[in-house]
C-alpha cells in the first residue's frame, strides 16, 4: 500500500496524477487531476471528491470513459482514492473520486461465502452416467416386480410381448366419463383465470453500466436484458478470449492502474465487466470505487484483462477490454468499490 492522502487534508486547488491502461500495450498511462472540492452530504451519504481534468492526452480518447473506474488518483505522491463516476450527459472532463479511506474498509468486511468449492462438471459424461443409473434402477426394479409374477402372470405377460411384437395386439384406449371429457374440452373464461400479480419497480435507476458477454444469442441477450439491472448496456464481444489457453492463473500479480475483471459467468458463456485497480496490499485489491451489482459479500471470479481501446460517445465513451484468466475471487461487492483476493 502507498502513503494515502487523508480526506480530511483534500482541499480545493490540489494537483495531482491519475493512472489507468487505455490500450492494447498494456501501458499505465496518466493524466493531470484537479481537485475541485470534497463533498459531504451527510450522516449515511457516500463521501466524494470534485475533480477534473485536461490535456491532449485526455482530449484524444475523449475525457473520463466507462472502464476508467478505479483508476488511482495520487497528489504529492500520496493516494487520494478511486476514480469513480462522471456526469452523465455533461462534461466528460470532470468527474468524482471516492477517498481511499473508504475503500480498504471492504478488505475486513464479513466473507461467510468463502467456503464455497466450485467443481468443474463434464456435462456429457454427467449425462451419460445418469442414464446408465437409471436402466440399472429400472432393471432393478423390473426384477423385482418378475420375482413376485406367478408362472401363469409370467406366461400370459410373454404371450402378450410376442403378440405386440407380430403386431396383433392394440394397447386400450382409455375413454373417459362423459362429464370428464366435457370438463376437458372447456376454454377457461376470463373469469376462471386469476388475474397476474403485477410487480411495482421501486428500485432507484442506476447510472448506465456495460457488460461484456460471449456465447450468447440474440435470444440470449434479450433474457439478460430483462433479468439483470436496468440501463444496462450488452457488448457482445470482449469476454474469455479465444486465444486464452489458461484458464486459471495461481501466480498472477496485479498493480494500481492495471485493467482487471469482475466475472459472474466464466466458460462457454461468459458474463462480466472490467474496470481499474486502485490499489493492492498482498493478495488482496480493490477496484472500481463504486459497486458492480449492489451485492455484498459475494463469490465472484477476478480475472486478469487485456484493454483492446476506448470508443468515445458525445458525453460518456467506454473503454473495452478482454476479461481473460481467472486469478482470484471478489468477495466484496459494495457501495465504494469492489474488493477480492488473488
Amino acid at each position: 500500500m502507498p502513503p494515502i492522502l487523508p480526506y480530511s487534508e483534500v482541499t480545493a486547488g490540489m494537483q495531482g496524477t491519475a493512472y489507468t491502461v487505455l490500450d492494447t500495450s498494456g501501458e499505465i498511462r496518466t493524466f493531470p487531476v484537479e481537485i475541485l472540492g470534497a463533498m459531504e452530504g451527510g450522516k449515511g451519504s457516500q463521501r466524494m471528491i470534485m475533480a477534473r481534468t485536461s490535456g491532449d492526452f485526455i482530449e484524444h480518447v475523449g475525457g473520463v470513459m466507462q472502464g476508467m473506474s478505479g483508476s488511482p488518483v495520487y497528489v504529492d505522491g500520496r493516494l487520494v482514492g478511486a476514480l469513480a463516476a462522471g456526469l452523465k450527459d455533461l462534461s466528460p472532463y470532470t468527474f468524482f473520486i471516492t477517498p481511499i479511506e473508504d475503500m480498504t474498509p471492504l478488505w475486513t468486511m464479513p466473507d461467510k461465502k468463502n467456503q464455497t468449492t466450485i467443481n468443474t462438471v463434464d456435462v456429457v459424461k454427467a449425462v451419460e452416467e445418469r442414464k446408465k443409473a437409471k436402466e440399472k434402477e429400472q432393471l432393478r426394479e423390473r426384477e423385482k416386480a418378475v420375482a413376485k409374477m406367478t408362472r401363469a402372470e409370467r406366461e400370459a405377460e410373454w404371450r402378450d410381448m410376442i403378440a405386440a411384437l407380430k403386431g396383433e395386439k392394440k394397447e386400450p384406449v382409455e375413454e373417459k366419463p362423459a362429464d370428464e371429457a366435457a370438463a376437458g374440452d372447456k376454454t377457461p373464461s376470463d373469469a376462471d383465470v386469476p388475474p397476474e400479480k403485477k410487480e411495482t419497480d421501486t428500485a432507484e435507476p442506476e447510472e448506465k453500466a456495460y457488460f461484456f458477454t460471449s456465447g450468447f444469442n440474440a435470444a440470449g441477450l434479450r433474457y439478460l436484458q430483462d433479468k439483470l439491472p436496468a440501463d444496462t448496456s450488452f457488448l457482445p464481444l470482449a469476454a474469455s478470449g479465444a486465444n486464452t489457453k489458461i484458464h486459471t492463473r495461481y501466480d498472477a500479480t496485479l498493480t494500481a492502474g492495471q485493467p482487471v475483471g469482475v466475472a459472474l459467468v466464466y466458460g462457454d458463456f461468459s458474463i462480466g465487466a472490467t474496470g481499474t485497480v486502485t490499489a493492492v496490499d498482498g493478495k488482496k485489491i480493490v477496484a472500481f470505487g463504486h459497486s458492480f451489482m449492489h451485492k455484498g459479500n459475494v463469490n465472484y471470479f477476478m480475472t486478469d484483462a487485456d484493454v483492446i481501446g476506448t470508443i468515445a460517445g458525445q458525453s460518456n465513451g467506454v473503454k473495452i477490454a478482454n476479461i481473460g484468466s481467472i486469478i482470484g475471487r471478489v468477495n466484496q461487492d459494495r457501495e465504494t468499490g469492489v474488493a477480492g483476493i488473488l
